[in-house]
């Protein structure tokens, strides 16, 4: 799959990649961009992320903010681009919008070290599927998807394009020295036809 095309979606995977999506000019800009921004990279307590988290600490930083206080968490948006603007002024913004014109809810999560997140499936999976790029990772940070009692472990490459059947039962962890820093966004599922092959 050439660089910076549109990820084909299978659906009877759990997980399909864009490769070298980021390169390391967007990559570096990220992280650099979440170090200068530090201080507003919090979670709210109120956060669905919370709940997620079995020990450790993680941040979050909204790319996108909701026009009316709206939660894509909640219901299916019937056009959800509609109720959100984009807030950051990084280069990768403008290749998400091309490419995926439909994301909405995009951030930038931070996992710091001795993160461990709960099994669990994604609220939103009833409507929305779940796209990620790794921006910094380490040799100890992995996905994990338990499907028929067999547990997947999964480690990801910087810069590409994943995208995650979050239905699945699932959960990540970091126990690196260093943090796990991602974009992820989210995809309305009627809006993928286009990406299937």
């Amino acid at each position: 799959m050439k660089s910076g095309t549109p990820l084909k979606i299978n659906f009877k995977n759990l997980i399909l990649k864009n490769e070298n999506f980021c390169n390391q000019a967007e990559l570096d800009e990220i992280q650099n961009y979440c170090y200068v921004n530090t201080p507003d990279l919090t979670m709210d307590s109120s956060s669905s992320y919370t709940s997620y988290i079995k020990h450790g600490y993680y941040s979050i930083f909204n790319l996108q903010k909701s026009k009316e206080n709206l939660n894509p968490l909640k219901k299916e948006l019937k056009s959800p681009k509609e109720y959100f603007e984009w807030t950051g002024k990084l280069s990768i913004i403008t290749k998400i919008t091309n490419f995926y014109p439909e994301a909405v809810s995009c951030h930038i999560a931070i996992m710091h070290p001795n993160t461990e997140l709960k099994l669990h499936v994604d609220t939103v999976s009833k409507y929305y599927y779940r796209f990620h790029i790794p921006i910094t990772s380490n040799k100890e940070s992995f996905f994990y998807f338990k499907q028929n009692n067999i547990l997947e472990k999964h480690s990801v490459i910087n810069g590409n394009c994943y995208y995650f059947n979050t239905s699945v039962n699932h959960y990540a962890d970091n126990y690196g020295s260093t943090d796990r820093i991602h974009i992820t966004w989210l995809m309305p599922i009627k809006t993928l036809n286009k990406y299937v092959e």
